[in-house]
């Protein structure tokens, strides 16, 4: 018997999911040939077996083996394609410069970002050429709001205007929210003023998801009744409810820089305390009878998909919730053996209900933590043996974080950037907590109709959240407590879990020439990470960020970058964080100066001047010129002044011809400042006279290197 006999829904699902990420990456391919593809392999399978059962031809084996998994492959292929071509949004694209206004479902209940509401909207009907038509898609709607304005799953509102395509990263590195959104069938945005929504009916799409989240808004008003601190309540909703609305920035980076941001995130951790938590209850026999054992499971069940209603079908609760569910039944069925198999299937399910989710950040973070913690836990946690079962049980939550860490480092780093230093000590103190807070949330959710019982519960609870608030507070502000700043290509990525499995095959098979793959991808990391770092050492060069409305400019020397932004930019960190860190980290930029071009120029931070609108430095030999003002030249010159990047912002300019007067330049550049017409309008003169230009607003950030 090989191997893999013993695992076949695993190998099911990564072929599946080969087939899933083929179609993706190298489509786009025809829905009939797959189809087709599919159909032959299926018929090839079926004669095989039939031959097979007749014959008892054993060779056979080894191609029904192939064909068959060939087949889920293709399977794979044609769940992507048939998913994408149910895409409602696409049928937007050819009608949407012609709507003016349109009626739409709340898909979601709104989400309070500063000062607007974000919610995804499914359109029904609009307004096009004088007549209402029936029309389907998904729309991301932001709202600017009064403080007191909300938008809940189900409502239907008439919106005035038209959705827009979201727009592609414009700089290096940025988030590509566009692809974000697609995984969700969401390929457009629009940006309005309360005043022109306005609420018609409620028709929820699903009665189920309504009345789910209607328990939520009663839970959530149950906890904010009973909890007054804001912090407190803000940990208490997110651990219980997973409703993070209420979490300030302050408290959320404290928690990833502790390494325990997983316990905001409703999902495996706190489904797996309640699983326990009634196996505990309704489990109490080791040798409970066959009914008993039916009873009991259906009422775990039944009370995991409740939990799972409570939080409003978080997409990482129903995840795992199926998993837990799995478990139950196959244990009721006498078939819990492979615990690899039990995650395979829950991943395939999910899977071929929506493929996409293999990008979710969180479907790879959460099945990668599960297995770290099956395979790994066991075997670390078998490194010592303590008998103080204080020792014990510290060095079983260590073991715990030690499998989960060392499983989603990788995918964390490359998403993330930065790796938390004291996560094993800030969970001995934060998990341990979490499963207090979780179950005091659920007693004073369920004791609420008792006021002094659950309001001495919520006082505890909001106790016991404060002292770990304050401990994680604490352990970031540790020196150390986070490596900021780490940056890992996609090709990295692979050979590191590519040298993590080596070495696992390594340590469990103890097979000498397994030791030449471990050699081979260290020795490549290894060139690969010397490599980038001499690079890094040695570069120089300009970026000319696309940031809409504003300037900003990067110096590059080594691993050095000095920002001239313009004067409101500079005071929005948020935005610097979004459109320019991740570039500057994917870089090696360990050293970052920021300032507006009027500190750079009065400090002598580099050769910087600004006469009557005019903005002129030179930077490593490199001279760049910003127009800033309308009417933005120089009079009466005996002759052209020459610039390597001349940079056209605002409404400095209305025409080139005066433009090429004045100045004689290698590139022209159009900068984020500038209005859309305008851009536009300048592109185009500057394509019409063969001038080498570039449309920040266009075609993106601009990078020069030398």
């Amino acid at each position: 018997m090989s191997f893999w006999s013993a695992f076949p829904f695993v190998r099911i699902t990564i072929f599946f999911i080969g087939g899933i990420l083929w179609a993706y990456y190298y489509g786009p391919l025809s829905y009939k040939l797959v189809m087709l593809g599919t159909i032959v392999l299926a018929t090839s399978y079926l004669i095989l077996i039939i031959i097979w059962q007749r014959a008892r031809f054993y060779f056979l084996n080894s191609w029904l083996g192939i064909i068959g998994l060939s087949n889920i492959f293709f399977a794979g292929c044609l769940c992507l394609l048939n998913y994408q071509g149910n895409a409602n949004s696409v049928k937007l694209q050819h009608q949407v410069d012609d709507i003016k206004a349109y009626v739409a479902v709340a898909l979601e209940d709104a989400i309070i970002k500063e000062d607007r509401l974000s919610v995804t909207v499914a359109i029904q009907q609009a307004h096009i050429q004088g007549k209402w038509e029936n029309l389907t898609g998904k729309v991301h709607l932001l709202v600017d709001k009064p403080s007191a304005a909300t938008i809940q799953y189900g409502e239907v509102y008439m919106i005035v205007g038209k959705p827009h395509l979201i727009a592609v990263p414009r700089n290096p590195e940025e988030f590509n929210y566009k692809r974000f959104l697609s995984h969700k069938h969401i390929y457009y945005q629009h940006q309005v003023y309360l005043n022109y929504i306005r609420k018609i009916t409620y028709a929820p799409p699903s009665s189920l998801q309504a009345i789910c989240l209607r328990i939520r808004k009663f839970c959530k008003e149950v906890l904010t009744q009973h909890i007054e601190g804001l912090n407190e309540r803000g940990i208490a909703l997110a651990l219980v409810l997973g409703i993070k609305d209420e979490l300030n920035a302050k408290v959320r980076d404290a928690y990833a820089s502790a390494g325990t941001m997983h316990i905001l995130a409703v999902s495996g951790l706190h489904v797996g305390i309640l699983y326990w938590l009634l196996s505990v209850l309704l489990y109490r026999r080791k040798k409970s009878q066959t009914r008993s054992k039916w009873l009991g499971s259906i009422l775990i069940c039944g009370a995991l998909w409740i939990y799972a209603g409570m939080t409003g079908l978080t997409p990482s609760v129903v995840r795992a919730t199926l998993m837990f569910s799995l478990v139950i039944v196959a244990r009721l069925l006498g078939r819990a053996g492979n615990i690899y198999n039990l995650l395979s299937v829950s991943a395939f399910i999910l899977l071929l209900i929506n493929p996409l989710l293999i990008f979710s950040v969180s479907f790879q973070l959460s099945y990668l933590a599960v297995l770290g913690i099956i395979y790994l836990q066991p075997k670390i946690y078998g490194w010592f043996n303590f008998k103080n079962i204080v020792f014990r049980q510290l060095w079983l939550w260590t073991s715990v974080s030690l499998a989960a860490q060392l499983a989603t480092t990788p995918i964390s780093l490359y998403y993330f950037h930065q790796f938390p230093t004291y996560f094993i000590f800030s969970n001995w103190v934060v998990v341990p907590a979490a499963f207090f807070i979780f179950i005091l949330g659920l007693c004073v959710l369920f004791t609420c109709w008792w006021v002094k019982l659950s309001v001495y519960i919520a006082w505890i609870l909001e106790y016991l959240a404060g002292l770990v608030n304050q401990f994680v507070a604490w352990i970031s502000s540790l020196p150390y407590s986070v490596v900021f700043d780490i940056y890992i290509h996609t090709q990295d990525l692979l050979l590191w879990y590519g040298l993590i499995i080596s070495v696992l095959v390594f340590l469990a098979k103890r097979k000498f020439w397994l030791l030449w793959p471990i050699s081979s991808i260290a020795v490549l990391l290894s060139i690969r990470t010397t490599l980038a770092i001499i690079q890094h050492a040695h570069q120089q060069g300009i970026v000319f960020y696309s940031i809409p409305g504003h300037q900003a400019v990067g110096l590059l020397k080594g691993r050095e970058n000095l920002l001239l932004v313009d004067e409101e930019l500079y005071k929005q960190d948020k935005k610097f964080v979004y459109h320019v860190k991740s570039s500057q980290v994917a870089i090696g930029i360990h050293k970052n100066y920021s300032y507006t071009f009027k500190q750079a120029s009065d400090k002598a931070t580099i050769p910087l001047s600004d006469w009557h609108g005019i903005t002129i430095g030179v930077w490593n030999q490199k001279k760049f010129i910003f127009l800033n003002k309308s009417g933005s030249y120089f009079p009466d010159l005996q002759q052209k002044i020459y610039t390597d990047f001349l940079v056209i912002e605002g409404n400095s300019i209305q025409s080139l011809k005066l433009l090429l007067e004045q100045f004689e330049f290698k590139c022209l550049i159009i900068g984020a400042s500038t209005t859309k017409q305008l851009d536009r309008w300048l592109k185009e003169e500057a394509d019409r006279l063969q001038l080498n230009n570039h449309s920040l607003r266009q075609q993106g950030a601009l990078k020069v290197f030398w």
